[in-house]
């Protein structure tokens, strides 16, 4: 069910992305017929320079109103294209890094093999890339990073407990960190 989720935010991003590019292509076919009523309308002033002055006034009227219309939309096709690039280099830019599902596999294949400064740099970068996520892709992960970090708590309670213990055995231990080994090995 956390999978069909995440698929439709990921559906819901490209459809976004397609909306913006459908949008930039609408944008553009609309100042494209503006600029050609533009230059009909220049044409239309040229013939009509010659006829009478009344229609040569409405003509420099319509062509000035269609070109300072054709100018807004080229300006809107010119806005449109920069956020439909911006969003299509933004999905790109998803797809290179490393999802968050290939993170935690990393770290518990880490925690697996009991290499544990690797599981906790993968831990960090869960925890960055978890912040980012929206509410449905986060309960997706959610289990599996609570086990994640479930795991190296664990491990470094007993590497605590392994540090006061050779401390113990050297004779160089504090009353404090002697009742700190006491509730981490009871803890266990």
């Amino acid at each position: 069910n956390l999978i069909i989720i995440a698929k439709r935010s990921e559906y819901n991003k490209m459809k976004r992305a397609h909306i913006i590019i459908i949008t930039a292509i609408m944008a553009s076919v609309i100042g494209t017929f503006f600029v050609t009523n533009v230059t009909t309308g220049l044409g239309a002033i040229t013939g009509n320079a010659v006829a009478s002055g009344s229609i040569q006034l409405e003509s420099a009227q319509a062509a000035v109103g269609a070109f300072l219309f054709a100018l807004v939309s080229l300006a809107a096709l010119v806005v449109v294209a920069r956020v439909g690039a911006n969003s299509i280099q933004e999905l790109s830019q998803d797809s290179g890094t490393p999802t968050m599902n290939a993170i935690i596999e990393k770290a518990e294949s880490a925690i697996q093999r009991e290499n544990y400064p690797a599981a906790y740099s993968h831990y960090n970068s869960i925890r960055q890339q978890y912040a980012g996520l929206e509410t449905i892709e986060k309960l997706q992960y959610y289990a599996r990073i609570i086990e994640v970090h479930r795991q190296l708590a664990k491990q470094a309670t007993i590497a605590e407990a392994n540090r006061l213990t050779d401390k113990y055995v050297n004779g160089a231990i504090t009353e404090q960190e002697f009742e700190k080994l006491k509730q981490l090995l009871t803890s266990q």
